[in-house]
């Protein structure tokens, strides 16, 4: 009688542990962040190694139309 128990409770197991599985497919909560891209550039100056040329960051980002950089 011991026999027949064992591996029915091990199907009964897996049977409940596949169902807990395959509700949590149909009901899926997937994390969406949300978007926020009206984040200001900081402006800086840069010295290029071995030179003395320094660059501004306003020189790079002021041809930039339309693009992700794009200032408003």
């Amino acid at each position: 009688m011991k026999v027949k128990i064992f591996p029915s409770l091990i199907v009964i197991i897996f049977l409940i542990i596949f169902f807990i599985f395959y509700k949590g497919l149909q009901n899926s909560n997937i994390y969406i962040p949300q978007s926020d891209f009206e984040k200001d550039i900081p402006n800086f100056k840069v010295k290029i190694f071995n030179t003395s040329k320094k660059i501004n960051s306003e020189e790079i980002f002021e041809n930039l139309e339309g693009s992700f950089f794009e200032a408003d």
